[in-house]
């Protein structure tokens, strides 16, 4: 039993901090994005802990700490591309070099590797029917989010993109959120 979260995992998390620390320096009116870069998995790791210990579980195996791990990397993956097309995007425009393509490329990337990761979610191997059922349903509505919010940077004109393809995006993310509370908390009975 091990309780110690990997060193590759707080190397991610400064990587991370750094990138949008560098962001909130150049671009201070999207500080929110930056902020909510730095805490989001610092704060899905204290949630975890704490749901541990409200349901009174011991210390976390290594092979619990390697899947968590792993999906660490995804996630710490997903927004460091994010933040590293933010700064390409952010030193194209000022050196007078952005086109529209290069916007959009920096917008759509995001998106596309959401649609990567959540493809190889229900192609875990599990033995529970009903967790099997949760970990497809989570990652057709991350697949269907990743896709709404490339294709709406792709097609749509740059200056109205942003709403509707957060909103893809965030459907996705709510609906994982939802479907796994109801899961954990709530759908104990019939069909999970």
């Amino acid at each position: 039993m091990t309780n110690e979260w990997p060193k590759t995992s707080w190397a991610l998390m400064v990587v991370i901090t750094t990138l949008a620390s560098w962001l909130w320096i150049i671009r201070p009116e999207n500080m929110w994005n930056w902020i909510a870069a730095i805490i989001c998995l610092p704060a899905i790791l204290l949630l975890m802990t704490a749901l541990r210990r409200a349901k009174g579980r011991g210390p976390m195996s290594a092979e619990g700490w390697r899947k968590i791990s792993r999906s660490f990397a995804g996630g710490s993956l997903i927004i460091i591309l994010a933040l590293g097309a933010a700064l390409i995007d952010f030193y194209t425009a000022s050196a007078g070099e952005a086109t529209e393509w290069s916007t959009r490329a920096g917008r759509i990337i995001p998106g596309g590797i959401l649609v990567v990761i959540a493809n190889a979610i229900p192609k875990i191997a599990v033995k529970n029917p009903r967790y099997g059922a949760l970990l497809r349903f989570n990652a057709w509505a991350l697949v269907l989010g990743g896709v709404g919010y490339a294709a709406c940077w792709a097609i749509l004109p740059l200056d109205s993109a942003r709403e509707p393809a957060m909103a893809f995006m965030m459907t996705g993310v709510a609906l994982v959120i939802l479907r796994t509370a109801w899961f954990r908390f709530g759908g104990k009975t019939g069909r999970g």
